[in-house]
């Protein structure tokens, strides 16, 4: 599945998941994310974001569907 998150007057990005079957019971799921900067906020943005920062805001969405489930 791909799909588009977009962050106005900043930036878009690209999610691609994949998920593969790893057993009965078990599903392996791979995302990947492409940015690109649609302004000059956009682009601030991303030349400081930080593979720390990236990773901080992915456990947050771990923590909100675990919220949830």
């Amino acid at each position: 599945m791909r799909y588009l998150r977009l962050t106005p007057a900043s930036r878009v990005a690209f999610v691609d998941v994949r998920c593969s079957a790893e057993g009965p019971a078990r599903t392996r799921v791979r995302v990947a994310y492409r940015m690109q900067a649609l302004t000059d906020r956009g682009i601030v943005y991303l030349e400081g974001l930080t593979e720390g920062d990236f990773a901080k805001s992915i456990d947050e969405w771990s923590q909100l569907i675990q919220a949830v489930a």
